[in-house]
C-alpha cells in the first residue's frame, strides 16, 4: 500500500517553464484501467473457483447492489487520491494518509458502536498531531509553490474518509 503513491509520484512529469510536476495523463485514465482490471480478474477468478456456477452467482441482484455502491465509493476515493496526488508529493500524501486511523476508529464508534480505550485515543491524537508537525515543518510538497497545497490536503482527507466509510461499512 505505501509503494504506490511512489509510482504515482514517479509518473507526474515537470514543466520546463514552472518546474511544477503535473499528470500528462487524465486522472479519470487510471481508475478507469483498474476497474477494467478488477472486473476482468475477478470474474477470471469466479470461473476458476468454481465455474459457471460461482460466475453467475456474482451476478446476483441483491449482493450486486450492495458491492456495487461499495465499489462506486471506492472508485470516487480512488479518484480523489489522483486528484490530490496531482497537487502534493508521495512523502506528503504518505503522512497524510495517516489520518485514516483516526478517521476509521470515528466511524467504528459513529456507525458501529465500537469504542477505543483511553491509551487508544491517545495515541491516534498523538499520530495525527506528529502528521501535522511534519506537514507545517516546511517540508517539499512538491507543488512547488513553497506552501501546502490545500485543495491536495482536502482532497486526500476526502478520499481517506470514503474509504474509511467502506472498510467499515464491509467489517462483518
Amino acid at each position: 500500500r505505501a509503494l504506490h503513491p511512489t509510482i504515482i509520484d514517479a509518473s507526474k512529469s515537470v514543466d520546463p517553464v514552472t518546474g511544477k510536476k503535473f499528470f500528462a495523463y487524465g486522472e479519470m485514465t487510471v481508475v478507469l484501467g483498474e476497474t477494467v482490471v478488477t472486473l476482468v480478474v475477478a470474474q477470471a477468478m469466479a470461473l476458476a473457483s468454481g465455474g459457471m456456477q460461482e460466475w453467475r452467482a456474482i451476478w446476483n441482484p441483491k449482493p450486486m447492489q450492495v458491492f456495487s455502491f461499495i465499489g462506486f465509493v471506492y472508485a470516487l476515493g480512488d479518484f480523489l487520491e489522483m486528484a490530490s496526488m496531482g497537487s502534493l508529493g508521495g512523502a506528503a500524501y504518505q503522512v497524510l494518509l495517516q489520518s485514516k486511523l483516526l478517521i476509521t476508529a470515528l466511524m467504528m464508534w459513529a456507525i458501529k458502536g465500537t469504542r477505543q480505550t483511553s491509551l487508544q485515543w491517545n495515541i491516534l491524537l498523538l499520530v495525527m498531531l506528529s502528521m501535522c508537525v511534519y506537514m507545517i515543518g516546511g517540508t517539499d510538497s512538491g507543488s512547488g509553490g513553497g506552501g501546502i497545497p490545500l485543495m491536495g490536503v482536502f482532497n486526500v482527507l476526502l478520499k481517506v474518509t470514503v474509504s474509511c466509510f467502506c472498510a467499515v461499512l464491509s467489517d462483518k
